[in-house]
């Protein structure tokens, strides 16, 4: 008997927790969208993204390319959706002009209402960051970086949205949750946005939606409101069910000797522009690091010449600062 065909992609995702396949709604999207695009794919889960091998999730191996994007989550799942659509896998290549026009619309709302109420309800409310976001994201980190790197993260989405009222994060997000659902009551059949065959959207927006449904970092305020609407609670479930049903197979090790072919692909004359990303990607990994490591090196300092170090050791550290919560 033949051994089964390997899958051809391997994704590097934030493990799952919450009872969703990944903590992040970034790695969530890539993954809903591989799934949809029915790509053969295995899944490595990280319980941070140092362990990644760009130190950075989410991302995607296919042969000797590594794609990760620069910068934060949202834009390497960019840039993983833009690199799978040039390589063949385009869930939107069947919509019409005017379904397009419907697909940037609705992206746009979904870009600037339910990502940033997703980002405030697990960054900026102190009791889901302290209960849930910060053990998500500083899992499998050593002592004190565990409570830094989340932290940090913290204080650039509270710096972010330092002039927005927490109300009013959750008010566009409410307006959002009834023009989605006033779509879907709208299509004539099938089960997704645009009917019977998925789309791009469908992937950005359970990625978001699941979270504000199910996972305990969910607001109230935002759980009300989406439970108001029967159709997107439907939709939710459905998709969580039929498309999330099983978990992705687990990818399989990489030996000493696979390391070493993939060097060598990559550096061969044929694969010139890929040697040159290569080299970039190599170059962000190492400074990822090399900030890892510094930061550790400095926090560590701080605390023991402050004598603070008991502090974070004996409770919640960081979590006690007033960071400036918004109201």
């Amino acid at each position: 008997m033949s051994a089964p065909d390997q899958p051809k992609y391997r994704l590097y995702k934030l493990a799952s927790r919450w009872g969703l396949p990944s903590a992040s709604p970034a790695c969530l999207r890539v993954e809903g969208y591989l799934r949809l695009a029915n790509v053969s794919v295995a899944g490595e889960e990280c319980t941070n993204s140092s362990t990644s091998p760009s130190s950075q999730l989410p991302a995607l191996e296919h042969g000797v390319d590594f794609v990760d994007g620069f910068g934060d989550e949202n834009a390497a799942a960019e840039a993983i959706i833009d690199y799978l659509r040039e390589h063949g896998h385009d869930l939107d290549s069947h919509l019409s002009a005017c379904q397009r026009a419907d697909l940037m619309a609705f992206t746009a709302l979904v870009r600037s209402c339910l990502e940033p109420a997703t980002a405030f309800t697990m960054w900026c409310e102190k009791q889901s960051y302290c209960q849930h976001t910060r053990v998500a994201y500083g899992a499998g980190l050593p002592l004190p970086l565990n409570y830094w790197i989340p932290w940090s993260q913290r204080r650039a989405a509270l710096h972010r949205f330092s002039n927005s009222a927490k109300e009013q994060v959750y008010k566009d997000a409410a307006a959002a949750y009834r023009a989605l659902d006033q779509r879907l009551r709208a299509k004539r059949d099938g089960d997704f946005i645009f009917g019977s065959r998925p789309s791009s959207l469908d992937a950005l927006l359970f990625s978001h939606l699941a979270f504000h449904q199910g996972a305990p970092v969910s607001a109230p305020e935002l759980r009300q409101a989406l439970s108001e609407h029967r159709v997107l609670m439907a939709y939710v479930e459905r998709m969580s069910q039929e498309v999330f049903s099983e978990p992705l197979p687990r990818a399989p090790a990489i030996t000493s000797a696979e390391w070493a072919q993939r060097a060598e692909e990559a550096a061969s004359p044929s694969q010139g522009r890929k040697k040159e990303i290569s080299k970039k990607e190599a170059e962000w990994s190492k400074g990822n690091k090399m900030w890892l490591t510094g930061a550790g090196l400095a926090t560590v300092a701080y605390f023991m010449l402050s004598g603070q170090y008991i502090t974070i050791a004996t409770d919640s550290g960081y979590d006690d600062e007033d960071d400036g919560d918004i109201e």
